[in-house]
């Protein structure tokens, strides 16, 4: 039984626990281990042509995946393709025997949206830089909408859309010297965030990691400052925790905690997630590897919604950053200089 992927993808924590799920479901199953095939393209990989079952598919929507492709050819061997991102443009008919898997983004949103209007929450905004047209960034709005529509200024429950997608985020802006500007950057990160540098210097992986994380915190600072100056919000909601850690840097840097006088919730329930102590929707990877094992052994008795997909729900990890609503949002601290 052969498993497959891009191999920037197979490298991640999330797809190990993946994998976890769905070695222990299948060894439950006594279907035998799974033999792994690495590389950007199936191309380059020996695959038998009646073999491959599995495969991890990171949807990119500019770069359409060629495993994608491939899990497509006409085949008799039941199949599946896990994606983490869904993009609508590569929808195309689904062979009969090819079974797709995605984590339920919508409920997440749902769900997420649901967690803060019972701590009293009536105005959310909802960040993203990644595009709001289609996706993962896109489902997760809708099922917050559903909780909190965007119609900002009307009585009840009501969202903001900050959509920073159009922000070029990997424009460097910081020169000379490697080692100066980590410094330079490291101080400045400790002085306006409150993180503690070796925090950040582990966090972030090293020199690169760590100017790469400053350059998108300094790209999106004025989306921040934009949700920050509507006094009426009392809740943000990240489209993913890469995004939530800057949105945590920058309110920190305010004087502001989150969880007190703004509430701050995200999705991936990532390693920094759970330091930082920000709530987040974990999309329960371990299940979705049992499901993706249970598929293979018995296709027709898995439920699917009504565009043939398996959506497989999470779980809401509620952490201090999302309390309840501060009313009274009058003492947000002024802005910190760097």
């Amino acid at each position: 039984m052969y498993f497959a992927g891009e191999l920037s993808v197979l490298e991640g924590a999330t797809v190990q626990t993946f994998v976890m799920g769905m070695e222990r479901e299948l060894e439950a199953l006594r279907w035998g281990q799974l033999r792994f095939l690495v590389g950007e393209n199936p191309s380059r990989c020996e695959i038998p042509q009646d073999h491959l079952v599995a495969a991890y598919v990171h949807f990119r929507s500019e770069t359409p995946s060629p495993w994608w492709d491939f899990m497509h050819r006409p085949s008799s061997i039941p199949s599946v393709v896990v994606t983490l991102h869904e993009v609508a443009a590569q929808e195309r008919q689904t062979p009969p025997n090819l079974t797709m898997i995605a984590p339920d983004n919508r409920r997440a949103g749902r769900e997420v949206g649901a967690h803060l209007a019972a701590r009293g929450h009536t105005r959310c905004a909802y960040l993203s830089d990644m595009s709001l047209a289609e996706g993962c960034a896109m489902l997760r709005l809708q099922g917050l909408t559903e909780i909190f529509p965007p119609h900002p200024g009307a009585p009840g429950r009501t969202c903001r859309v900050f959509d920073a997608s159009a922000v070029r985020t990997d424009t460097p802006l910081l020169t000379g010297a490697l080692n100066d500007d980590i410094s330079r950057v490291v101080d400045a990160a400790v002085r306006s965030s409150g993180l503690s540098e070796d925090f950040i210097r582990r966090e972030f992986r090293g020199a690169y990691g760590v100017l790469h994380w400053w350059n998108r915190y300094a790209a999106l600072r004025a989306v921040f400052e934009e949700a920050f100056a509507d006094r009426s919000i009392t809740a943000w909601v990240c489209a993913h925790d890469a995004l939530s850690v800057l949105a945590h840097t920058f309110l920190a840097g305010k004087g502001t905690v989150p969880g007190r006088e703004i509430s701050l919730a995200s999705f991936d329930n990532s390693p920094t997630a759970y330091t930082l102590g920000m709530t987040s929707y974990d999309f329960a990877f371990d299940r979705i590897g049992r499901t993706a094992a249970q598929c293979l052994a018995a296709p027709r008795l898995v439920a699917r919604d009504r565009s043939g997909r398996v959506r497989v729900p999470g779980l809401l990890v509620a952490r201090g950053s999302s309390a309840a609503s501060a009313r009274d949002v009058s003492r947000r601290a002024g802005p910190t200089a760097l």
